[in-house]
């Protein structure tokens, strides 16, 4: 299990990436078998716990690492 920072990085880099894809909410809730309330809640920072699982699905699909997802801020990479 994974526990969210204040910051929330985390969910604001997978809404990034996420949008940067054109993906909407419910359609990557889609591909990776989640709830849109529930992929919701990781984008918000709602959700302070996230299982391994559920992290490494959002990870494999864009081709990013769990360290790059949490502690780096994409949006201002680019």
């Amino acid at each position: 299990m994974i526990f969210v920072n204040n910051d929330d990085v985390m969910g604001k880099n997978i809404r990034y990436l996420r949008q940067r894809e054109n993906i909407t909410l419910e359609e990557f809730a889609q591909r990776i078998g989640l709830a849109v309330s529930a992929l919701n809640a990781i984008e918000t920072g709602e959700c302070r716990e996230i299982k391994g699982w559920v992290l490494n699905l959002i990870c494999d699909h864009f081709s990013t690492d769990v360290q790059t997802l949490v502690e780096k801020k994409l949006e201002n990479a680019s």
